[in-house]
């Protein structure tokens, strides 16, 4: 008993220990000499309170009087108003950050000696990050408006609201059409998708190519493809930037592929595994080649010449219209599967291809793991839409970047393709 109650201690006080560490090198450590301020709330004073909460509810339970527990947290509680009042009214710094920091400490090394030590873990992680976020938070809102914030409560509505509200069983005589399944499907897609768009706002695809080609991937490879195509008329000699940003978005597009393939039927991954690993290895190489002849010619490969352009995905018009173009997939796919085998549905893998690759790879999984259609047949129906939309990108870049530029994806994506198609032949 006794040693159950010191470790409880012990994690209070570890728990405390790291916001309080987080607290004294945000406001004194890492600042430079003439910004330094001692603040309220270094380590120490973290550990104590996170001690004070532990012992607010030790007390309570020893004494079983519950009193003893409100009245540590009252005076814990004027302490941080007295703080909070001298550094509004003497320093006018009205940040209630640090006021807050210090009330929830004190609440998880209650938790602790609670025997709620998992939520304790819980609260102090998502508290830390929270803190540490500040930087990237603010950089996030100096770069969205009102609009995308309206479009992310829009979404937020429907998944919690209108989600739980649709059918969970099949509308359809033939059990094809099921809401519930159907929208999950397009809240998980359009969720990793708003990810990307996300962090390409945070970070900013000027980063380097690096990020203009994961970011932008993460949303879009097609939108990354037409950007550097559309930059690349205006760059026509040195074109190896928007080559390497193409290459890498399409990259992510192979992983977004096997990420959803793992989602929904992860038996089938290993059968994805060798042409993406083929695939994947040739990009790698190929903007290897890339950035060892630039920097031979002495170019930067870190200057992209604009912001790659990404519009929201998580809106309710794209939304609605994935969610129908998912249902059409599906639909056709079971019908074709059923009328014309496999035949059909490689058919329907290469028209779905060419426009995307998430919708048809999450149907045959799902159809697959269900027993409708072989992993076979599933898996080289993925691969063929994949391929499809690679080669839509050559045609956009071809179409729409400058000369060279096409000349070098042409090149560049039949290697690839070539690579995925003869380790699919010898499989």
């Amino acid at each position: 008993m006794l040693l159950t109650t010191v470790l409880q201690f012990l994690s209070a006080l570890a728990l405390s220990a790291l916001i309080g560490a987080e607290r004294e090198l945000n406001g004194f450590k890492d600042k430079p000499k003439d910004q330094k301020e001692k603040q309220f709330g270094g380590i120490r004073t973290h550990m104590i309170l996170g001690l004070l909460g532990g012992l607010g509810v030790y007390l309570s339970q020893i004494y079983e009087n519950q009193y003893m527990l409100l009245a540590i947290g009252i005076a814990v509680f004027l302490l941080l108003l007295v703080h909070y009042v001298h550094k509004a009214f003497v320093t006018n710094n009205i940040g209630l950050t640090t006021t807050l920091t210090g009330m929830t400490t004190f609440l998880i090394g209650s938790l602790c000696l609670a025997e709620h030590g998992q939520l304790a873990v819980i609260v102090t992680i998502a508290t830390t990050v929270i803190l540490l976020s500040k930087r990237y938070t603010h950089a996030l809102l100096d770069h969205i408006d009102h609009k995308e914030l309206m479009d992310t409560l829009k979404f937020a509505a429907i998944l919690f609201v209108i989600l739980p509200l649709l059918p969970q069983t099949a509308i359809d005589p033939w059990g094809m059409i099921v809401p519930q399944k159907i929208w999950q499907v397009v809240v998980l897609i359009s969720g990793i998708s708003y990810l990307g768009y996300i962090f390409s706002k945070i970070f900013g695809a000027k980063k380097g190519i690096l990020f203009a080609g994961i970011l932008g991937g993460l949303a879009s490879s097609t939108a990354v493809t037409s950007s550097m195509a559309q930059q690349s008329t205006l760059e026509k000699k040195h074109v190896s930037p928007f080559v390497m940003a193409t290459i890498i978005a399409s990259c992510m597009m192979f992983f977004r592929v096997v990420f959803w393939v793992m989602s929904f039927n992860q038996e089938l991954t290993w059968s994805l595994l060798p042409p993406v690993v083929a695939m994947s290895v040739t990009s790698a190489l190929i903007v290897g080649f890339l950035v060892m002849r630039s920097k031979q010619k002495g170019r930067d490969m870190n200057e992209p010449a604009e912001e790659v352009e990404l519009s929201s995905p998580f809106q309710i018009g794209p939304a609605l219209k994935f969610a129908l173009f998912f249902l059409l997939i599906s639909v056709l796919s079971e019908v074709a599967s059923h009328y014309m085998g496999a035949q059909g549905v490689y058919l329907i893998s290469f028209i779905s291809g060419l426009a995307d690759v998430d919708a048809i790879t999450v149907t045959l999984s799902s159809q697959a793991l269900n027993n409708q259609i072989s992993p076979e047949v599933a898996s080289t129906g993925i691969i063929i839409a994949m391929m499809v939309n690679t080669a839509v990108k050559v045609g956009i870049a071809k179409i729409f970047g400058g000369k060279r530029f096409g000349r070098v994806i042409i090149v560049s994506f039949s290697l690839i393709l070539l690579s995925g198609g003869v380790t699919l032949l010898l499989l």
